[in-house]
């Protein structure tokens, strides 16, 4: 039986009527889940004794609430449910109801508000700005949208935004962003089991038991594949955990060679394994999706991630992989050097672009009220800078000049 440590007796009344809902319509919970609750902290843990990678939730589809076919507003700094799409089956309408109770109970909403950085967009714009210009454009519509709305209701959306996964919608054969109930609570780590969502229309939500904090049952799970830039800016913390740096989007040209394009975007890609080249495979995570024009002798990578020691090489083997696109009769020799010439860029590219973040925000008039914030930017300049110096090859590239103690 699922076990209530809670220290509101609503809070509790609320999450075993959720549960119930879950299990009563296809759901799964684990007969020994904790669902843990203190103030405005909630956990989910298991006992050590289950299992490693043991199914502790499981979600069916119906289950999953489409965020964008309810209509939300806040007052009072509480989630009020109003009204819902036709489309909404009454048991998701008494789940939400459900899960904005909760919300509402463990003040969600005002500790949103204390801790969001994306409210600069409105206090402070220029910091936002600034801290843009290491992701690709297209990553920032959400952004640029929160920037035309006023402010409670940006921080709504970027509350939201944190919150949800994409679902594919079986009408429209697209993906909509869908609330998870009881899942919600469960808090993200780099080395915990990423989401586990089939494509298929009928696939569950999975949730398998990762406990990799030393010491803790806390269940974990991976959001997605994110530096401690992106956790700042889609979840509001700077994950010390990650193990490796996106690098800034930047356009690299070697003389005679060509050009090197990083785009710098968040989007997962999903690679055909069967059709990808071996010297591509095992790349997992850190494989982007890669285009060459021959015309142009230029090459174009989605993302490049500046890896640490469990994955040391995998930089070098995407930028050579570029390299031999355009310059296919090139050496082993040669596409070395050029592997060296690009890769002492990026990490150049990357010290540069945080320094002078972390010089800007030194110089800058901060906005009162949001000290906080700024200091959650300067953490993760940090620890990006610190994670650039666990590149494996970093000694091999002259960049003290630039690595000089803060």
């Amino acid at each position: 039986m699922v076990q209530y440590l809670c220290s509101d007796t609503q809070v509790e009344e609320t999450f075993r009527t959720l549960c119930q809902l879950i299990t009563d319509n296809g759901g799964f919970i684990h007969e020994e889940l904790i669902v843990d609750q203190k103030g405005r902290s909630v956990t989910v843990r298991v006992p050590s004794s289950v299992e490693d990678n043991a199914i502790i939730i499981k979600l069916s589809r119906p289950l999953l609430l489409p965020y964008k076919k309810f209509n939300i507003y806040i007052q009072d700094d509480k989630y009020i449910l109003n009204d819902c799409d036709e489309s909404i089956m009454p048991l998701q309408r008494e789940l939400m109801e459900h899960m904005l109770a909760l919300y509402n109970l463990t003040d969600k909403f005002a500790e949103h508000r204390e801790i969001s950085v994306l409210q600069l967009i409105h206090k402070d714009p220029d910091v936002i700005k600034w801290i843009l210009g290491a992701r690709d454009p297209t990553s920032r519509q959400l952004i640029d949208d929160m920037a035309n709305d006023d402010l409670q209701e940006a921080l709504k959306k970027s509350f939201f935004k944190t919150r949800v996964i994409g679902v594919h919608n079986k009408s429209s054969n697209d993906r909509e962003q869908c609330l998870m109930p009881l899942v919600d609570f469960i808090n993200h780590h780099f080395q915990a089991n990423i989401f586990n969502l089939p494509d298929h229309i009928d696939g569950e939500l999975t949730i398998l038991k990762s406990t990799p904090v030393d010491g803790s049952n806390e269940c974990y799970v991976r959001y997605s594949n994110m530096d401690a830039l992106d956790s700042l800016l889609n979840y509001d913390f700077a994950d010390d955990h990650a193990k490796f740096v996106r690098s800034v989007p930047m356009k690299i040209e070697l003389e005679g060679v060509g050009t090197c394009e990083i785009k710098a975007r968040l989007s997962h890609v999903k690679h055909n394994l069967a059709i990808l080249p071996d010297h591509l495979k095992g790349l997992g995570i850190y494989l982007p999706q890669m285009m060459a024009n021959n015309v142009t002798k230029s090459f174009e990578l989605s993302f490049l991630m500046i890896p640490q020691a469990g994955a040391p090489k995998s930089m070098r083997r995407i930028l050579a992989a570029g390299l031999t696109m355009i310059a296919p009769t090139a050496s082993q020799d040669q596409v070395l050097d050029y592997v060296t010439a690009l890769e002492k860029e990026v990490i150049r590219h990357n010290i540069i672009f945080y320094n002078d973040l972390r010089e800007k925000l030194h110089n800058h008039r901060r906005v009162a009220g949001c000290e906080v914030l700024y200091d959650r930017i300067c953490q993760m300049i940090d620890c990006q800078i610190d994670n650039i110096r666990k590149y494996p090859f970093i000694e091999t590239i002259n960049v003290s000049d630039l690595l000089s103690e803060k």
